[in-house]
């Protein structure tokens, strides 16, 4: 390696760079870029550089000798995948979800319509827009006040039926111990056993099936 060569490293060093050209296996005849006229020698003078970090986009660099550059070197080409990055916004956290489900009650319906009377005391003067606002926020308002906030239902669904699944998670914990035991002292009458008493018995089904004579025959 001569000085210009070693100064090349230095740099790529101190700006963590790589030569992608190195880190693919190819064929030699796809690595190199340039032949000496006299000695006949190739060369790999070409070289495609990326960041430390970016080198998991490329997927190939390799040199292509059939390539008309104009010139004598070969031509060298990457394969890059980019990936477009995700922009995270922070979401505005919306209202409460009315709880629609008191409408129904009358006494809850006219207790909202007497709330929504009394947030009305004069129609604003403010231009269009602050006059929707002020009726936009005044009706949720009322009906917030009077129906209150929507509250989710969904249940756990192990916690519902913990009663059933309780025994039933046991006993599959009681036959995998057993299991487990019987497959490392080489018992494996007991194994199967297990097997058994875990996923339950096996069960015999028959199919019909066509015979030579066009009939149906059973296979069981």
């Amino acid at each position: 390696m001569n000085e210009n060569g070693q100064r090349m490293l230095e740099l790529y060093c101190q700006h963590e760079l790589c030569i992608s050209n190195t880190f693919f296996n190819t064929k030699p005849q796809h690595r190199v870029s340039w032949r000496h006229p006299r000695s006949k020698h190739w060369h790999q003078l070409d070289l495609i550089l990326t960041r430390h970090a970016n080198l998991s986009s490329i997927k190939l660099t390799r040199t292509y000798q059939s390539g008309d550059c104009d010139t004598d070197h070969s031509l060298v080409c990457s394969k890059v995948k980019f990936q477009a990055r995700r922009l995270h916004c922070t979401k505005k956290e919306g209202r409460p979800h009315i709880d629609a489900s008191k409408t129904r009650d009358q006494t809850k319906v006219k207790e909202f319509s007497h709330n929504l009377e009394e947030s009305f005391p004069g129609p604003p003067t403010a231009n269009a827009q602050q006059r929707w606002q002020y009726f936009r926020d005044s009706i949720y308002n009322a009906a917030m006040s009077t129906f209150g906030k929507k509250t989710s239902n969904s249940a756990d669904w192990l916690e519902a039926h913990s009663e059933e699944m309780t025994p039933v998670i046991k006993e599959k914990r009681r036959a995998l111990a057993a299991y487990k035991t019987a497959a490392d002292t080489g018992n494996v009458r007991v194994m199967y056993d297990g097997i058994k008493q875990a996923l339950g018995p096996t069960q015999k089904k028959s199919a019909p099936l066509k015979s030579t004579t066009g009939g149906h025959s059973r296979l069981g």
